[in-house]
């Protein structure tokens, strides 16, 4: 193999190879001298950006509409109006929007919540959501549904693990 080294162009003695998200496998060489100080940095792993639309915050967002929808049913009389009011017709947009978002961002389990929300709040008086007295099953159910969701999103929210070897560094060259 004649490959020359990333940085001086020299020979190159070492490889390393890494599976980066977004990149796939990426294999990077280098000659002894800038291996090892690559070693010393640890500058080898370019930190992957950021996605434009975290599927975290996706999650925390749907989640937390959803059960706010259920759980607000009563209050905003959401299947109280005949034929479809307000506060159905803002429902259906917001999902509808997290419908899309969610097939452009290829996240099923958002878009299948998302259209979930929009059958909730078309037909909200059908199912007769926010007409029972008191704290219905679907209300719960939906509440449910949207806490399950916002922990999801918390879940993929955290930090990841830092890694404490050197794993990421190449090989020591003797």
């Amino acid at each position: 193999m004649n490959t020359a080294c990333e940085t001086c162009g020299a020979p190159a003695r070492v490889f390393v190879s890494n599976q980066l998200p977004g990149r796939g496998k990426v294999v990077r060489a280098f000659c002894i001298a800038c291996a090892d100080r690559a070693e010393q940095t640890c500058d080898l792993v370019q930190p992957a950006a950021p996605p434009p639309l975290s599927l975290a915050a996706v999650y925390i967002a749907t989640g937390a509409f959803v059960a706010a929808l259920c759980a607000a049913a009563d209050w905003v009389r959401l299947g109280e109006q005949p034929g479809f009011g307000l506060y159905q017709l803002a429902a259906l947009l917001v999902s509808v929007v997290l419908f899309l978002s969610g097939l452009v961002m290829r996240t099923p389990s958002v878009a299948v919540v998302a259209f979930l929300m929009a059958g909730l709040s078309a037909f909200a008086d059908w199912i007769q959501i926010g007409l029972v007295e008191g704290f219905g099953w679907w209300q719960r159910i939906g509440t449910a549904v949207g806490v399950i969701l916002i922990v999801r999103g918390l879940w993929l929210a955290r930090p990841p693990k830092r890694r404490t070897s050197g794993a990421a560094c190449p090989p020591r060259a003797t």
